[in-house]
């Protein structure tokens, strides 16, 4: 395995850290992944992920968003964004992951990423030149056991706040058991500097707006219809699994699969080893399955081409 370190420059000049983790030079790609992180996190943290992706033979690129990871150029940075960032950075990206590349093309994300990833699915420039989906654990509603207390006072003021004051940064109240039921993380993610769960007003803001839309069916009517893999824990108490079940129902698409996990947290990638794996591996049967699907019809276009 291979890992590039590189810079892309976004649409205002602004480089987005970014990392290739290539499958070793004999192996012939399946597909190239470009995976969208979620809240509060940051590409370097997925070394292991993605290790498992490249031993099965898919190329992965990664970008740490505005905001966040080494993009940020210093903490002032940290979860300063907005919607209008986050949609034009994963734009470059999704330009710079096709470009001179024919190949089968996945947009996959997590959390917020999941999220962000399902609106681009509806308003995304380059939707229809991704060939799957994968979306874990989006961020469509905040779990309601998390929207108690001082959460639901700051949320209720969110929109007044990020319309004076749209850089305003709060921490948000999350628990490391929230995350992962590996505890042997629970240290690092708590002293870890680049997890630094801040958020400026209008990018939370924004988050849940870009959240609830997804179970307006108006808004969701012009999706692209791709095939999508939806996982979630049933233990989730970071992002409503039930919203996500929502959104399946909802949604018009010839092909989508809700997969849940009993019983499992929020981070489904970073969870102990029996259940990332076996996370791993029924994300990678979806894709072989769908990615033989799409062989067999170029073939078929080849042949009816003679």
């Amino acid at each position: 395995m291979v890992v590039d370190e590189f810079r892309v420059k976004s649409f205002d000049g602004l480089e987005l850290y970014c990392k290739t983790w290539h499958t070793d030079e004999e192996v012939q790609p399946k597909a190239r992944l470009l995976f969208v992180h979620g809240f509060s996190e940051f590409i370097d943290s997925y070394d292991d992920w993605f290790a498992l992706a490249n031993e099965n033979g898919y190329e992965v690129t990664s970008y740490d968003q505005r905001g966040h990871g080494l993009t940020a150029k210093t903490s002032k940075d940290f979860g300063v964004s907005s919607e209008k960032y986050v949609m034009g950075d994963l734009e470059v990206m999704a330009d710079y992951v096709s470009k001179n590349y024919d190949g089968p093309l996945v947009l996959y994300g997590f959390s917020m990423g999941a999220a962000i990833v399902l609106n681009y699915m509806v308003i995304g420039k380059l939707r229809e030149r991704f060939d799957l989906y994968i979306s874990v654990a989006p961020y469509i509603l905040t779990h309601p056991g998390t929207n108690k207390g001082l959460n639901a006072v700051k949320l209720m003021a969110l929109p007044f706040i990020s319309k004076i004051m749209p850089n305003y940064v709060d921490k948000a109240d999350l628990k490391p058991s929230q995350l992962t039921n590996d505890s042997s993380k629970w240290d690092s993610y708590k002293n870890e500097r680049l997890r630094h769960y801040q958020s400026s007003a209008l990018f939370m803001q924004d988050a849940i707006v870009r959240g609830k839309r997804l179970l307006d069916p108006k808004f969701i009517s012009i999706i692209v219809d791709r095939p999508l893999l939806l996982s979630q824990g049933t233990a989730d108490t970071v992002c409503d699994p039930d919203a996500s079940g929502k959104f399946i129902e909802k949604v018009r698409l010839t092909d989508k699969t809700l997969d849940l996990y009993d019983g499992l947290p929020h981070e489904l990638m970073q969870c102990v080893d029996k259940n990332r794996l076996d996370h791993w591996t029924r994300v990678d049967n979806w894709l072989k399955a769908h990615l033989n699907k799409i062989s067999t019809s170029d073939e078929h276009v080849k042949e009816s081409s003679n």
